[in-house]
């Protein structure tokens, strides 16, 4: 039987370096002080854990460390398309009555965002972008699809800043509704 779940999922999208991970603390910082339990998810932990388990990859996220994490996170689980937000939402469904949030602070595709609809979460999708930022990726990383895949996805909430102090600003005022 198909049942929706209490949790709020907060997702948090947009290119490399641009906040998404400093907006996921923010956020869950701002809950915190409400009283709220919030829990947050990397997609990343995961992919993390196997390229450095399988893959020998060193931790850094130089140029070759990002074409590893580029290439499991998507070429080598290309036949599981949802494989790494399944994974968070079992976690989420482990921890359902211990969390009234999960902030999930790298969102990449579509599926990203639209497979927990599916599992009956109510859903906050946010995108952050850095205004005249160069984040340092190369060309062909900069096009990959992880980087662009969102790119005309439709946002409940979109923020754009220059300043750290601007985004919490606008994390502020922008996610107060929810709680």
């Amino acid at each position: 039987m198909f049942q929706i779940s209490k949790q709020t999922i907060i997702t948090i999208s947009g290119k490399a370096r641009h906040g998404k991970d400093t907006s996921a603390k923010i956020i869950k910082k701002i809950l915190e002080e409400k009283g709220k339990r919030p829990l947050k998810i990397n997609y990343a932990d995961f992919l993390k854990y196997l390229a450095a388990q399988y893959l020998n990859w060193d931790g850094k996220k130089d140029a070759a460390g990002r074409t590893i994490l580029q290439q499991l996170g998507n070429e080598k689980v290309h036949r599981f398309p949802t494989f790494w937000v399944d994974t968070a939402i079992n976690i989420a469904k482990l921890f359902e009555d211990d969390y009234d949030y999960v902030i999930i602070a790298d969102s990449r595709f579509p599926h990203d965002i639209t497979r927990w609809i599916d599992e009956g979460y109510k859903i906050v999708p946010i995108h952050v972008e850095r205004l005249n930022f160069d984040n340092g990726l190369t060309a062909a990383q900069k096009k990959h699809p992880s980087e662009t895949a969102l790119d005309n996805f439709n946002f409940a909430i979109k923020i754009r800043i220059n300043t750290l102090r601007q985004l919490e600003a606008e994390l502020r005022r922008k996610i107060m509704h929810l709680i």
